[in-house]
């Protein structure tokens, strides 16, 4: 049996991908990929920028949504044809993938009617923005937040859980963005120049309230507005 992947095989501004061919171990258990996804951090990855990112050439695809093929000596909590979602930072852009269930890997809850291609593209973004607001920020009810890239695949995710957990989600993003925006219930705030007013004065202007909790990327501008007690997410400390 063939296996297909797609391979990153330049790092740098002029990365390259190509398809492959190669053989299947048919000794190793593993996944059968339903969807990968493909985020920033995978392009970053291309160019070389990405921490502690792979020497090419390798396999992209941050997340998958896959089906249990086979199950390893010892493994237990997983069976054959189990539809899962697994976070394996690079590697998902293959048809087939050995993957440790010790890693973040979890099953797709019965019931659960979405397609792969939408599950894959849930894994990264969600678990990002979980444990920003969950589990290092620790935000409750009635308090806010100030997030970068509001748009965006976390930024997406954040407002879906914030609005979930009561946490008031204000975030910087292009104008033609804003509307998009509001849908999934955050407020945006324009960040480019001659908008008017930095995205610090808006917040300001919109009766930011005192002593919150207010995790904002380490910009100046964010560190102007966050209060006594407030959070810095890149820079983990209480300001």
């Amino acid at each position: 049996m063939m296996l297909q992947r797609q391979q990153a095989l330049q790092i740098g501004q002029k990365a390259n991908l190509l398809l492959t061919h190669g053989p299947v171990d048919k000794l190793q258990p593993g996944l059968f990929i339903a969807a990968a996804g493909i985020a920033n951090a995978d392009a970053m990855m291309t160019r070389g920028e990405y921490p502690f990112g792979p020497a090419a050439p390798y396999v992209p695809g941050y997340d998958v949504a896959a089906v249990v093929e086979a199950v390893g000596p010892g493994v237990s909590g997983f069976a054959v044809g189990d539809r899962v979602v697994a976070l394996c930072v690079w590697g998902g852009c293959q048809e087939r993938l050995n993957f440790s269930a010790s890693r973040v890997v979890c099953k797709v809850p019965d019931g659960c009617r979405a397609p792969p291609e939408k599950l894959a593209a849930l894994v990264l973004n969600y678990l990002t923005a979980y444990q920003m607001l969950h589990r290092v920020a620790g935000l409750r009810r009635g308090q806010s937040c100030l997030f970068h890239g509001l748009a965006g695949g976390v930024g997406t995710a954040m407002m879906d859980l914030g609005r979930a957990a009561g946490v008031r989600v204000l975030g910087t993003c292009s104008g033609p963005k804003h509307g998009f925006v509001r849908q999934l219930g955050g407020e945006p705030l324009e960040y480019r120049d001659g908008a008017g007013h930095s995205y610090a004065e808006q917040i300001r202007l919109q009766s930011w309230p005192n002593n919150e909790d207010v995790p904002p990327q380490a910009q100046p501008s964010s560190r102007e507005i966050i209060e006594s007690g407030g959070y810095d997410l890149v820079h983990p400390k209480i300001i």
